[in-house]
């Protein structure tokens, strides 16, 4: 029921009723029910109070137990896509950073969420260790992965790993054909020449 409630606090950022059902899991943790703790029910209420711009609350929910308890990789998603929301790029990166420290397991959409955030920052450097972590793990990844290490080297002007990255990717769709145009039609302004482009193409 609870996680029915905050989504739909969620969907119409009604932050008054989510502060509502959050002092109600709090009054019913100290009965000895332990709901704040729901992996499901604490993404939802990180994810309600980042979207209606309290990152600190959600900061302090996030933080809550996480010692004693630990966290599920969609806690820690829901945290980093919350500082993203805000423009927060460096501390979702840092979110990242902690998840690592941790040894939680990493996904695609964890990955997709860090990539984005280096894409904002136009961060090439940190951005390649985390596709050296996204070869490493056990999961291949998705579609949304690799438009966002597309995206991320086109923002920073790596080309050929522009060009790398768009030749070895089994699936393309409008992002990626989006990130390899917008990509070289930024280096053409940049002073590229069309013969040079279409040469890039062909290699």
């Amino acid at each position: 029921m609870y996680a029915f409630l905050l989504h739909a606090c969620i969907s119409h950022k009604s932050l008054d009723y989510g502060q509502r059902i959050y002092l109600q899991l709090l009054s019913e943790s100290q009965e000895g029910h332990n709901l704040i703790q729901n992996p499901t029910l604490k993404s939802k209420l990180i994810t309600l109070f980042s979207i209606c711009g309290r990152l600190k609350v959600a900061r302090h929910i996030f933080e809550d137990g996480l010692e004693n308890h630990g966290a599920l990789e969609s806690v820690w998603v829901a945290m980093a896509i919350g500082y993203s929301k805000n423009e927060g790029f460096r501390e979702a990166l840092l979110v990242y950073i902690d998840m690592l420290w941790h040894n939680i397991q990493l996904g695609n959409f964890y990955f997709s969420v860090a990539l984005n955030a280096h894409v904002n920052l136009k961060d090439s450097r940190l951005g390649r260790g985390v596709h050296g972590q996204v070869i490493k793990s056990s999961e291949e990844p998705d579609q949304v992965v690799n438009n966002a290490l597309l995206s991320l080297y086109a923002q920073c002007g790596c080309y050929s790993e522009v060009l790398k990255m768009f030749d070895e990717m089994p699936q393309r769709n409008v992002v990626s054909w989006n990130s390899l145009i917008g990509g070289f039609a930024k280096r053409l302004f940049n002073g590229m020449s069309c013969e040079d482009w279409q040469l890039g193409m062909l290699c």
